[in-house]
Order: structure tokens, then C-alpha cells, then sequence
């Protein structure tokens, strides 16, 4: 499916107000499949270890909005670790609108000085090649093939370069 007209995004870092929506996006089947997940979180659960999350100072957790209908409305997340380790995920809806690659460097800027990562990596199953080639888009490259929570995957990696 196309889509013609590029969308208006704006990031920020998550809130307590974005558990509901996160904890639909954890428990999507798309993005259990992807992350070797062993069944749905339940929301209590989620909800500790969001909380969790949003104090850590070595995660950046950030929510991207688009502009529909009007108003804006939660649309994808990012993660940044301060291990330099990278994660997205978007929402099925917005999926094939080629918003990957403006996140995953949305993501990067955003992070700035925050964690002061010499290097992002993002493991990526073998199968998603839909992530394979949204971080590759973004200038990351594979480094190695590896096996990450029981599944078959290559490290993308990307060099930040200092401004």
C-alpha cells in the first residue's frame, strides 16, 4: 500500500500517559514474533516494568506522533539503551508508510548528548526484512550474525559522529 503524502511527526520522551498504548504495541503479534516473545504481557506486569523504564537514566524511551485526523496521535516508539543498543516499533496502522528510516534517525538526533553513545546497534531478526532495510536506509551496517534470544540475527551498527 502507498501513501502519497508525507506525514507531520513530532518526538518526545514517553510519559506514564503512553503505558496503555505502549502496552498494546509489546503485545502486538507482529512485534511478538519479531522479538521472540513467549506469549502477551499482562498489564499489571507491563505496567512495573514501564514504570521501570521511564526512571532508568540509561534508557531513552521515546513516543513519535503523527498528525491525524486533526490532532496528533501516538504512532511508533524508540529505545535507546546507554549499552548503545537500539529498538522501534510502529504501529500496524502506519506500517509500509517508509517512517522506519525517519524514526531511526529522529531517534539518533533526539538522543544527542542524552546517553553520549559513540555507536548504536540494533539486533534484527533474520526474517524482518522490512527493519533490515529501514536501518540500512539510516547508514547502519551489518557487523555480525549472532543469536539473540534464541533466534537467528545481525547486528546493524551505526557510528555517531561527533558534531
Amino acid at each position: 500500500m502507498g501513501y502519497d503524502k508525507p506525514m507531520d511527526i513530532r518526538i518526545r520522551e514517553a510519559t506514564r500517559d503512553d503505558q496503555k498504548v505502549a502496552h498494546g504495541w509489546a503485545n502486538d503479534p507482529d512485534s511478538m514474533r519479531m522479538n521472540a516473545k513467549r506469549g502477551e504481557v499482562p498489564l499489571d506486569t507491563f505496567g512495573r516494568l514501564f514504570a521501570e523504564l521511564l526512571h532508568d537514566k540509561d534508557v531513552l524511551l521515546l513516543i513519535f506522533e503523527g498528525m491525524c485526523d486533526g490532532g496528533w496521535a501516538p504512532i511508533a516508539q524508540a529505545r535507546l539503551d546507554a549499552d548503545g543498543e537500539m529498538s522501534i516499533f510502529i504501529d500496524a496502522a502506519y506500517r509500509g508508510r517508509k517512517l522506519a528510516t525517519p524514526i531511526i534517525l529522529a531517534s539518533i538526533e533526539f538522543a544527542g548528548d542524552k546517553l553520549e553513545l559513540p555507536r548504536i546497534v540494533a539486533k534484527i531478526r533474520l526474517e524482518n526484512t522490512p527493519s533490515i532495510k529501514a536501518f540500512e536506509r539510516a547508514g547502519f551496517e551489518a557487523a555480525r550474525e549472532l543469536v539473540y534470544k534464541g533466534c537467528a540475527c545481525i547486528e546493524y551498527e551505526y557510528v555517531v559522529r561527533s558534531t
